[in-house]
């Protein structure tokens, strides 16, 4: 896997206690723990609009996990599938607007019929 931040080649961690995200350890930047629903929304948006704005994300990101002591990227604030004590979460929207990047995830689960 590669960090989502720096994007170097580095190994994932899944903790035994929480499933539902992977802890990041990276040389080259502070740890942090990501959820596969924030990763999946890098790599559409990666996919939609390329190399040079993903790495602004990732520049946003990089800011918040270096900013706070313990960050959770998550694909939804309100109902985190990850708990971490002490910890801010940042949804993509959140990392997208700090980098002037201003997103819409259409597939989002905010549509009411």
């Amino acid at each position: 896997m590669k960090c989502p931040t720096c994007n170097r080649e580095i190994q994932d961690i899944i903790e035994k206690d929480n499933p539902f995200a992977y802890k990041i350890i990276c040389d080259n930047c502070p740890s942090y723990y990501i959820e596969n629903g924030f990763l999946a929304r890098l790599r559409n948006f990666e996919n939609i609009y390329g190399e040079d704005k993903t790495n602004l994300v990732r520049q946003s990101m990089l800011k918040f996990i270096s900013e706070n002591k313990k960050v959770v990227f998550v694909a939804d604030y309100e109902a985190p599938a990850t708990i971490i004590e002490d910890a801010v979460y940042i949804e993509f929207v959140d990392v997208t607007n700090r980098a002037k990047l201003f997103y819409t995830d259409i597939n989002s689960n905010d549509y009411n019929d």
